[in-house]
């Protein structure tokens, strides 16, 4: 499949070249088998086939997910995030404390999150209960992401000290199984950020690497202003290192420096 090809399926979507120029060699081989299985020879008849078929047409939707992460990625927002945020929530008062991880894919940025949480209050912060809930599109990370296993590549950011107190590790080294003690207080959802939303508002949101990247406007801008909405006032806002806020009315001022952390003024 060419470049021109692979265009022509991502327009279809509203789905953005730029977003994905970097990965189109792995999503271009998931379509083209697709493709294949479909009996589709060109991307016109593999149009006209999945608009008709609905089951098809969000197959080639799984094959157009890209699943790139690890623990810890971007170490500035995780340190940002303890040191100025967590903070707040303990003096909050509030009963409990909602996060959404929008697009967890395999779940590291979850389990991230819940690993600095209950660091922190080893380490004396009193945080009320966390409710975390990580929804992703691809039924297949979700089932990844609930098992919580991974691999060296995904832990290479997470210290000696946090890898003993929150993985069984497996298989001589080369397997990392999150504990049981981080999987209260975590749910995982199968959810199409296109087209539904979580039931409650949130308190802190991650929304990196996924529409902000992939989708061309208009539908990014409508898609993030309403992902947007369920951010209660004065709630926390993280977005990916290489993407740009849509120019839409909002309220997101940065909490310090060059940090892709933002908060809802």
């Amino acid at each position: 499949m060419d470049d021109h090809a692979f265009k022509e399926i991502l327009c279809f979507f509203g789905l953005s070249f730029r977003g994905y120029r970097k990965v189109r060699k792995g999503v271009k081989k998931r379509l083209v088998r697709h493709m294949n299985a479909l009996g589709c020879s060109t991307v016109q008849s593999y149009l006209d086939h999945i608009t008709a078929h609905p089951l098809d047409l969000y197959q080639c939707r799984l094959c157009l997910t890209v699943s790139i992460s690890r623990f810890f990625r971007d170490l500035l927002v995780w340190e940002t995030i303890r040191s100025r945020v967590l903070p707040v929530f303990e003096a909050s008062g509030q009963s409990k404390i909602r996060i959404w991880s929008a697009g967890c894919a395999r779940g590291e940025e979850a389990w991230s999150m819940r690993m600095i949480w209950e660091k922190a209050k080893t380490e004396g912060l009193n945080l009320p209960p966390l409710h975390l809930l990580a929804t992703d599109i691809h039924p297949l990370y979700l089932e990844a992401a609930q098992s919580g296993s991974y691999g060296r590549t995904s832990v290479k950011e997470v210290n000696t000290a946090d890898r003993t107190a929150f993985f069984d590790i497996q298989k001589g080294g080369r397997r990392f199984v999150v504990k049981p003690l981080l999987k209260p207080g975590v749910t995982f959802q199968r959810l199409d950020l296109c087209t539904e939303l979580p039931d409650h508002r949130f308190d802190l949101i991650f929304m990196r690497n996924n529409i902000l990247t992939y989708l061309e406007d208009p539908q990014r801008s409508e898609v993030f202003a309403r992902v947007l909405a369920q951010l209660r006032p004065s709630g926390y806002f993280v977005k990916g290192a290489h993407e740009t806020i849509p120019e839409t009315s909002h309220s997101l001022e940065r909490v310090c420096g060059g940090v892709n952390v933002f908060q809802n003024l």
